[in-house]
């Protein structure tokens, strides 16, 4: 027997829609069905048309990003920077 049989489904799709009621249903199951397919995509090894260069590859452009390219962030104002170090005495 399968997790996920077609009355399963239905039960999990009726108490969602007792939750969210009629007019966020259809929303929620739209972001649902985008997750889903995201996932499938990121776990198949396709990369996502959408978002990326032509040419190019999201994987490069995160290789290519070092930490010189991030900003140093300093500690909020009012704290002793000796008590935010990560080397204890």
């Amino acid at each position: 027997m399968s997790f996920l049989s077609p009355v399963h489904i239905a039960f999990f799709a009726a108490i969602a829609l007792l939750a969210l009621g009629p007019k966020r249903f259809p929303e929620f199951t739209k972001t649902l069905g985008n997750t889903v397919r995201e996932f499938r995509e990121v776990m198949s090894g396709a990369t996502p048309a959408r978002g990326v260069e032509a040419g190019g590859s999201a994987q490069a452009d995160v290789a290519a990003t070092t930490v010189t390219d991030v900003a140093p962030v300093s500690p909020p104002a009012g704290t002793d920077e000796a008590t935010t170090s990560s080397s204890t005495v």
